[in-house]
């Protein structure tokens, strides 16, 4: 998934034309346009996943293994309603 957009300071919109995705808490900063991809959940309480990174000014297309966790995956619609719900007023 492609890296749109930033959520609540140091979270990441992802969106791969079918879903989006909230991650947070990973080691690296991410811009928009790099691509992030889940390979396996370390820890399903936490939600908690192994991640792979290409960053999109990187030349190589090398991929970069962090640790995030999925704070939220849907549709567009659902994206709205987590917005709604977890965003202090």
């Amino acid at each position: 998934m492609e890296v749109v957009g930033y959520v609540h300071n140091d979270d990441f919109l992802l969106e791969d034309g079918h879903s989006v995705m909230v991650i947070g808490g990973g080691g690296y900063v991410l811009s928009c346009g790099d691509q992030v991809i889940l390979r396996d959940c370390l820890d399903e309480e936490k939600k908690r996943y192994l991640v792979s990174i290409c960053f999109a000014n990187c030349e190589t297309g090398l991929l970069h293994e962090d640790q995030m966790t999925l704070k939220f995956v849907g549709d567009r619609t659902n994206f709205q309603q987590y917005i709604k719900a977890s965003t202090v007023h």
